[in-house]
């Protein structure tokens, strides 16, 4: 019989995640990177994204011939929504610099 610890994993592969693509957001006035308040939806995926502890919007591994088009809706924020094909996806990161909307602070 088996010992339980020979069932285990070591532990630097069972947080092991992969990792499809990751979308960073930037602020296109300040280059700031902006990851709150703001809904991107993957088109054609089941996942969500998830928000690292470094602001990247990050999908985990599925079928990537699914996907049809990203949406980044901004809400109550100072930005344009932005859309964009899958075919203009760089992986495995894509910055998307936000444009900003008329009612957007401006610093004198």
């Amino acid at each position: 019989m088996s010992s339980l610890s020979t069932l285990q994993l070591p532990l630097e592969l069972a947080y092991q995640r992969r990792v499809m693509f990751a979308i960073e957001l930037l602020d296109a006035v300040t280059l700031q990177r902006v990851s709150q308040g703001v809904s991107i939806v993957a088109h054609g995926l089941r996942g969500t994204p998830i928000i690292n502890a470094g602001g990247l919007f990050v999908w985990r591994e599925e079928d990537f011939g699914q996907l049809r088009k990203i949406t980044i809706d901004p809400g109550f924020l100072p930005y344009e929504r932005v859309e964009f094909e899958a075919a203009q996806l760089q992986r495995p990161l894509k910055t998307v610099e936000l444009p900003p909307r008329s009612h957007y602070p401006f610093t004198t």
